[in-house]
């Protein structure tokens, strides 16, 4: 018999115009932070939503969540700054029920 992979639940599609947002974003700060834990971070990190001017990004625990929000708020502040014309903020948060 042989074994079916196990089914992840599907995450829900992120609009492309947020994605888009969020590789930007997520690009300027590789170039920022450029260590093996903040690349892997970063490369697990899902945007969620946009909403006004708060982009919402997922990361796989709420403490990496608070540690991004708290330790590293001024070199995303930044990393904003350098792609996007309008006050934008980031928030991050963990894992989100789908």
């Amino acid at each position: 018999m042989h074994d079916l992979p196990s089914v992840r639940p599907q995450a829900p599609e992120v609009d492309p115009e947020v994605g888009s947002l969020w590789e930007r974003i997520r690009d300027e700060l590789a170039l920022r932070l450029p260590s093996a834990p903040v690349a892997a971070d970063l490369q697990r990190a899902r945007p969620l939503s946009l909403t006004d001017d708060t982009l919402l990004v997922e990361l796989p625990s709420v403490r990496m969540a608070e540690w991004w929000q708290v330790r590293l708020h001024r070199p995303v502040t930044e990393a904003v700054a350098r792609v996007v014309e309008h006050p934008l903020t980031v928030a991050f948060t963990g894992p989100q029920p789908n």
